[in-house]
């Protein structure tokens, strides 16, 4: 699940610095279900787990599209549309009871819930947190490849952690899953983007830095400080 919420996280401050004509806490509040989803059910390791994530990334899914539908421009949405249809089939496929896709999941789900777990996949995640923090107080044209170099080094980060614990193939699980609420826009957008090149090294602060937390200026940077408890 803190891989969910990091992308969804990141997806939200993507949509954000795309669609300036609303105000941002309508994404915020989006983000917050998932969030909280996290907070009281943790990485679902059974079938009504998972028909539990799959309501929430429901609920998230159609708050963004109301988002997107009332603040983005038509090119916009097309753009993203275009990025989500084969995110919609994935979804269909994972919360349908039974799929192949879903059984393949549960299958690594328990050791994907220990590394999240892990202190490690902590840090992972309170290094992302900084960026979300330093993006909202980044100059504009810059705001987009900060967000990306912190949406990249998160994914060396976490996968890594996985890897050596739980194998490839659960890594492979780890990334679908987490696109099922957000679809691939951050993938897609952030593809580029090398984290330990010298842009990225620029634009990001240095790892291992302290977050704000509870005390940041960003509402969606505190949202994800509750969940980190921090």
């Amino acid at each position: 699940m803190k891989y969910i919420i990091a992308i969804c996280v990141l997806a939200a401050a993507a949509y954000q610095i795309a669609s300036q004509s609303c105000h941002l806490r309508e994404v915020d509040l989006c983000i917050a279900t998932m969030i909280f989803h996290y907070q009281g059910s943790g990485i679902p390791t059974d079938e009504s787990g998972v028909s539990q994530l799959c309501e929430s990334i429901d609920e998230t899914s159609q708050c963004l599209r109301n988002f997107t539908n009332k603040c983005m421009t038509p090119v916009q949405r097309e753009v993203l549309n275009l990025v989500a249809e084969g995110s919609e089939a994935t979804v269909k496929d994972f919360c349908t009871q039974g799929s192949e896709l879903r059984a393949k999941y549960l299958r690594h789900s328990r050791c994907l819930g220990e590394v999240h777990a892990e202190d490690q996949m902590r840090d992972c995640m309170v290094d992302m947190q900084v960026t979300v923090e330093t993006v909202t107080t980044t100059k504009f044209d810059k705001r987009v490849g900060t967000l990306c170099c912190g949406f990249r080094r998160f994914l060396e980060c976490g996968e890594k952690l996985t890897e050596q614990k739980c194998g490839r193939e659960a890594v492979e699980m780890g990334r679908t899953v987490s696109q099922l609420a957000v679809t691939e826009l951050p993938g897609v957008v952030c593809n580029s983007f090398d984290p330990n090149s010298n842009q990225c090294q620029a634009l990001l602060p240095p790892k291992g830095s302290t977050p704000k937390g509870t005390q940041s200026s960003s509402q969606l940077a505190r949202l994800l400080a509750t969940a980190l408890g921090n």
